[in-house]
Parts: structure tokens; sequence; C-alpha cells
């Protein structure tokens, strides 16, 4: 109480509508003051629109790629699917049409619903060993190198072909 019968006029006038009034009066914190329950609620807004893109992000991924699961190329060069004769060309696939195969990997794997039932993801989501285990099959498809460009070229000519076939 001291300190306030030594101030001058323009520091009482601060405290006039109580401490931090003229904080509280201001419209920009009017604006950005909000509930904990209003963020959590604008938040899964979001985060179920970007669940909802990753899912129909893969869902593209599967109907434009799902067909290189199974790639058989015969002696004169003719493509066949689904024969359960070929290779899996997925990951030189996407890697040719310009797709991150890791992130193709996520996706799917978000989409399959592979991590919905982790009890402990805070744990295995910052352990590398999961990771490698995830993305294993992407560092031991088939490359580009090993199939070569232009054969893939004409296989994915052919899947393409198939895929405006069957729509």
């Amino acid at each position: 109480m001291d300190y306030y019968t030594k101030m001058n006029a323009l520091e009482r006038k601060l405290y006039e509508h109580g401490v931090g009034g003229e904080i509280l009066a201001d419209p920009y914190v009017q604006v950005c003051t909000t509930s904990t329950d209003y963020l959590a609620r604008k938040l899964s807004e979001k985060g179920k629109r970007m669940h909802d893109s990753y899912i129909a992000e893969a869902q593209d991924l599967i109907k434009r790629f799902d067909i290189y699961g199974d790639v058989d190329v015969d002696a004169s060069g003719t493509a066949h699917f689904d024969t359960n004769l070929g290779r899996d060309l997925r990951v030189a696939a996407f890697e040719i049409e310009g797709v991150d195969p890791f992130r193709a990997r996520f996706l799917l794997g978000l989409n399959d619903g592979e991590w919905d039932k982790l009890d402990n993801w805070t744990e295995v989501f910052q352990d590398p060993a999961w990771y490698s285990q995830i993305f294993a099959p992407i560092e031991q498809a088939p490359s580009v190198e090993e199939i070569g460009e232009s054969k893939l070229r004409q296989i994915i000519e052919q899947a393409k072909a198939a895929l405006r076939r069957s729509s």
C-alpha cells in the first residue's frame, strides 16, 4: 500500500480499472483470448481435415500404383499384371512418376490402419529401428536402375493403358 500512496497521478491511472485492465480492454487481446476447449475443438477439426487429406492421397496412390504390385514381363516385353508370377515394381514406379516412396509407404500404412493399435506410439515414433522396419520394403525394392529406365517406362505405359481400359 505504501507504494500506491507514493505513485504520481499517471501511475495511479494505470490501476484505475484494476491491475492489467488495459490489457483486457485491448481488442486484439480479446480476439486472441480463448478457452482450451475451443482450441482443442479447432485443432481436432484441423487434424481431422489433415488426416482425411492423407487418406485421400493414399487412395489416389492405390488407384494409380497398385497395378505395379505384381508385374510379369514376357520375352516380347509385354507386361502382364496381377498374375502372381511377377515382381513388385511399385517403388520404382513411384520414383519414376515423381512420388516420394517413403511418403507413399507412410500414407499407405496410415490408410491401412497399420498404426491404429500402437499403444506405445509416443515411444515407437522416436525409435529409428521402427522406421527401419517400416521402410525396409522401400530400401529392398528393385530400383529404376536395376529394372532399366526405358523398360520401366514401357511397363508404366502398358499399365496406364490397362487402367484406362478398366475404368
